[in-house]
């Protein structure tokens, strides 16, 4: 019988590994989604517009009053353009002398008075006078002429000066004055003045009565002998349009934009735009703008915050929080900014939401809500400058303030710094700017005054609701654990004296060097605290709660022994979930050992078997994981250096310092650091700060002999 292959074990559906891929990096996937949201988010509150309603339009009459709701200042778009179309106007137009015009006024001349002379030459019965009126009438240079002139020109009537041998002298000297007169610069402006003065170029040996003529029949063939260089006019007006500077328009708060009534103009509508005023104007390519700057600027925060905190993005929540709280801010701002009350834009409380953020998430991660949020409500109906200033150092020095809350007070402090802050803002803004914006002095501090206090007690309420909404962990939740009457804490105490004392000299030892490397030294000192509350589920099992009674584990197997001790890591799990302690510091009891060895009861092990093959080395590791967090590892290095040193008693600083950096140095050559975010710059700040601690924990003490021991007084003393 032919033998049956073994079977292949089952390959899952494509499907199935693309989900298993898509839960393995959603923290990230969930990371990218809520930037998303963000950007969207932002570049929407910023580009809608800020009032609802038809747009305003020029000639339209305004449906209400319209005040500058703060300060507003820039370059005129229509003014500038009507100044510009000013200057222009003011440039005459160029013209040039034509010189061909001269020639052909004279030919025109002679041509004129030959066909008069042929008029003159025709007998009466061959052309009958009316009809000979009738063709000088024709000719356009000499009409208007009185009936008496054009006998005379005719020759119907005798005239002195004018007769059959003065003709050919009145023609030559005609076309003569015409040429002279032709070779000056003939415009509109002057050509009066040349035929008021035309007599002065008649032949002076003429008489008085055939000069008035020669000049009078002259002046009708002068005409405008400029033409206008039209590129050259161009030129120069737009010479005149780009030297005209842009005109800058500015308002003070409250200053009058529009009357109700009143049809607005041009520049009313832009001024309205400019102060974020037009009801109903939406630009997609507005929202593309912002949306580009935006997500530029959430790009390279997030950038700076993931280098400042490495596992930063993998909290889902906490970002959620934070976006949250970004956007309610962000959209709550258009509100105040949109409303005719100008001291409501600069008392909302902006900075309550870096506050918060700074509270509950980190001040690295309050900073980067200050930046972003002062960047958007800046540019909501702006950009504006000073709003943006505003914001930006009110949300950042509140947020610095409230970087480690352990009291309510704190909260009053952060209140009060923030208040200085923004006083310094409002006045330098208000020293820069007009002399007279229409608000006193003391309004702007109340202004600075109520914007601070509502900022901290908003602030104070979000990082109270923060931690039962979204289940992020806040400063209160955590001093509330340190009270020696919490139920797990209690229970240690009465259970597991050792383990309890063990605790909170770990907490100091552990809280020193948060603090030296700028972690969470509040949930470093609780997640001590509770590191080990496994433990009083069987105390006696643990060295530091055995009190000089018989070690339990001399009676048993080293595996059986092992996994007692490893119990009380998930032990611990247990009751601190039973208990609904935070998310972080159950984290902490679950990592506090990482994947180490329980070393002594392995090579008890290996010691009996006589030979390590036969030993399994995982049923003595601790489940893990290795700490991900600072604030783990911290714990972990912390409890390895506190039982090693009540262990061993060092007996000087230098015994200490070589012990803690054997320890430390064990722990990362096993790579129980690797996830951790230490630096090397860290570890060597921790290792100093547990060296200072511990000198001062440990310090020698003088040994008195027994009588003088038992007086009390000097002994005491040490």
């Amino acid at each position: 019988m032919a033998a049956v292959p073994p079977l292949e074990p089952p390959v899952p559906p494509r499907s199935a590994v693309r989900l298993a891929r898509w839960r393995a990096r959603s923290p990230e996937r969930s990371g990218v989604a809520l930037g998303a949201a963000l950007v969207v988010g932002l570049a929407l509150a910023v580009a809608l517009p800020l009032h609802t309603g038809a747009a305003l339009a020029p000639g339209v009459p305004s449906p209400r009053d319209y005040q500058a709701t703060r300060p507003l200042s820039y370059v005129s778009r229509v003014r500038t353009d009507e100044a510009r179309e000013a200057a222009a106007a003011q440039v005459a137009p160029v013209y040039e002398l034509d010189l061909a015009a001269a020639g052909q006024q004279v030919a025109r001349a002679r041509a004129v008075l030959h066909h008069v002379a042929l008029l003159r030459a025709l007998p009466g019965y061959a052309e009958p006078d009316d009809d000979k009126r009738a063709w000088l009438g024709d000719i356009p240079e000499l009409r208007g002429l009185s009936s008496a002139r054009a006998d005379a020109l005719l020759g119907l009537a005798e005239v002195d000066g004018i007769g059959e041998a003065d003709w050919d002298a009145l023609t030559d000297e005609v076309a003569e004055v015409v040429a002279r007169a032709m070779r000056q610069r003939v415009s509109d402006a002057n050509r009066q003045v040349l035929l008021d003065r035309l007599i002065e170029l008649v032949d002076p040996g003429m008489d008085g009565a055939q000069a008035q003529w020669v000049a009078d029949l002259a002046g009708r063939f002068v005409v405008l002998n400029t033409v206008e260089n039209v590129d050259r006019t161009r030129a120069l007006r737009q010479a005149a349009r780009d030297a005209t500077a842009p005109v800058r328009v500015t308002y003070v708060r409250g200053e009058t934009i529009a009357r109700q009534g009143e049809r607005l103009s041009a520049a009313q509508i832009e001024a309205l735009t400019e102060a974020g005023l037009q009801p109903g104007v939406f630009s997609w390519r507005a929202l593309g703008g912002h949306a580009l700057l935006f997500l530029a600027l959430v790009g390279v925060l997030a950038a700076g915050l993931a280098r400042l905190r490495p596992g930063y993005w993998r909290r889902t929540r906490a970002l959620a929080l934070m976006t949250g709280i970004l956007l309610a801010f962000t959209f709550g701002a258009r509100f105040a900014v949109a409303s005719d009350e100008a001291l409501l834009a600069p008392a909302f409380p902006a900075a309550a939401a870096a506050m918060t953020v700074a509270a509950v998430l980190g001040v690295e991660t309050g900073l980067f809500a200050a930046v972003l949020l002062a960047v958007a409500i800046g540019l909501i109906g702006g950009p504006h400058l000073e709003t943006t200033c505003f914001v930006l150092l009110g949300g950042a020095a509140g947020a610095i303030a409230l970087a480690r809350v352990e009291r309510l007070k704190t909260f009053l402090y952060a209140a009060g710094v923030v208040a200085v802050v923004d006083l310094a803002v409002i006045y330098g803004f208000a020293l820069i700017g007009p002399a007279d914006d229409g608000v006193s002095w003391l309004e702007l501090a109340g202004v600075a005054v109520a914007h601070a206090a509502l900022s901290s007690g908003l602030a104070a309420l979000g990082v109270l609701a923060a931690g039962s909404l979204f289940d992020v962990t806040t400063s209160f939740q955590l001093l509330e654990l340190l009270r020696p009457d919490h139920p797990l804490l209690h229970e240690l105490q009465i259970k597991a004296p050792g383990t309890y004392q063990h605790s909170i000299v770990l907490g100091n030892l552990a809280e020193a060097a948060a603090v030296a490397i700028g972690a969470d030294a509040l949930l470093v000192r609780v997640g001590a605290y509770y590191h080990d509350i496994g433990k009083t589920g069987r105390p006696y099992f643990f060295v530091e709660n055995q009190l000089g009674v018989l070690n339990p584990h001399d009676g048993l197997d080293p595996g059986a022994s092992a996994r007692i001790v490893i119990d009380h890591v998930t032990e611990g799990v247990a009751l601190a979930r039973q208990h609904r302690l935070p998310a972080p510091v159950i984290r902490i009891i679950e990592q506090h050992h990482g994947t180490q060895r329980a070393e002594y009861f392995y090579h008890r092990a290996v010691s009996q078997d006589g030979r390590a093959e036969g030993v399994d080395p995982a049923a003595y590791a601790y489940p893990g994981p290795r700490p991900q967090s600072r604030e783990a590892a911290i714990v972990m290095l912390a409890d390895a250096v506190e039982a090693t040193v009540r262990a061993e008693s060092p007996q000087s600083a230098a015994e200490i310092d070589a012990l803690v950096h054997r320890l430390i140095q064990q722990r990362v050559e096993s790579g129980q650091l690797e996830d951790s975010e230490l630096t090397l710059g860290d570890l060597r700040r921790i290792r100093r700060a547990f060296v200072r601690t511990l000198r001062t924990m440990y310090h020698p003490r003088v040994q008195y002999p027994a009588g003088v021991a038992s007086a009390g007084g000097t002994a005491a003393a040490t």
